[in-house]
């Protein structure tokens, strides 16, 4: 079967090869690069069987009032916030987090979200653990 997944990272040109073995078995993949247009893209193309998200992401805000709301935005977990989003608008949602941070706080926040949440470190996971994970969770109802 295949899905349709929206992949919410700002570094795809560096972890493209993440979701090639998806790619290869049909799924077709939509990028956003920052929360913005990843509640556009959510708005516009919805709904999504996944949602591949990282914590930390760009807002997509281009203009600020003054350093700061800089500051602000930039210790600002964006895929947190918009799991919040997410949580108040579609309760079947299924999201993998493929992230760097560690933090107990923050990573509880995800697992403990009434959405179907699986937390993957970045960098210790393989594309075809990528793959099996999205597999397992999609399989899942």
């Amino acid at each position: 079967m295949s899905y349709k997944i929206l992949w919410i990272e700002d570094e795809v040109e560096d972890l493209m090869g993440m979701v090639t073995p998806l790619k290869k078995s049909g799924h077709n993949i939509v990028i956003a690069k920052n929360y913005n247009s990843a509640l556009q893209i959510i708005d516009q193309l919805g709904p999504f069987d996944l949602i591949i998200l990282d914590v930390i992401i760009p807002s997509g805000i281009k203009e600020y009032s003054s350093i700061e709301e800089i500051i602000q935005i930039n210790r600002t977990y964006y895929g947190l916030k918009l799991l919040k989003n997410l949580e108040h608008s579609n309760s079947d949602m299924k999201i993998i987090v493929l992230s760097v941070v560690t933090e107990p706080e923050i990573v509880s926040q995800f697992i403990k979200s009434p959405l179907k949440v699986r937390y993957l470190k970045k960098g210790h996971i393989s594309p075809l653990d990528l793959k099996k994970n999205v597999d397992e969770m999609m399989d899942s109802e």
